[in-house]
């Protein structure tokens, strides 16, 4: 006797393949901005005397986040290649250059800007010829 198994991929979704992949990446867009804040977490714990009461604070705001955004990771892989999810993650250079900006008053240079989007560039072509599995 043959076992049958779960095809989980993309392809053979039916008529309501469109709207559940269009929330599986806005749930992976939310993921990566969740994400994103660890960054600011760890650079706040680091800022902090090493086991005061803030560091601990800041720290485990960010092994929260990571948590989280495990959770949320595993289960967009569900529904998106390995590939293209991973691709996504280069929004993540535009949240840093934000939050430097609006947490830590650092400033953004117009070479970051040009370095960010060249990067996002090619993230569109490897998504957008057909280079990344569906």
């Amino acid at each position: 006797m043959e076992k049958e198994y779960i095809d989980n991929s993309i392809e053979e979704r039916g008529p309501q393949k469109k709207p559940r992949i269009l929330f599986y990446y806005l749930l992976l867009h939310g993921a990566l901005l969740l994400f994103s804040f660890g960054g600011v977490c760890s650079k706040v714990a680091g800022g902090q005397e090493f086991l005061s009461w803030q560091f601990f604070l800041f720290y485990g705001l960010l092994l929260f986040i990571l948590f989280v955004y495990a959770l949320i990771w595993q289960q967009v892989l569900k529904e998106i290649p390995l590939t293209v999810a991973y691709a996504n993650k280069g929004i993540l250079i535009f949240y840093g250059m934000i939050w430097g900006t609006l947490f830590f008053g650092e400033t953004i240079h117009l070479k970051m800007v040009i370095g960010a989007l060249i990067v996002l560039v090619g993230v569109f072509f490897f998504l957008k010829d057909g280079s990344a599995p569906e």
